[in-house]
């Protein structure tokens, strides 16, 4: 995995508002990069864990 996506993904993921203006690119991209490898799926717990009532709310829809 490239260290400057993971490294873009974890400022984003430590932003509340960035993370709220950009919350479908990065589940998507936080998907594709699970099917990777491990550290893939960590982000992707990472990602769910910052985010809020309402960003669930959306991701939950997106997946079903």
């Amino acid at each position: 995995m490239e260290q400057q996506k993971v490294r873009y993904m974890l400022d984003i993921l430590a932003d509340p508002t960035r993370l709220r203006k950009k919350l479908l690119p990065v589940m998507e991209e936080c998907g594709k990069l699970s099917g990777k490898d491990a550290f893939g799926w960590a982000l992707l717990a990472k990602l769910i864990y910052a985010c809020d009532q309402e960003m669930l709310r959306t991701i939950s829809s997106r997946v079903q």
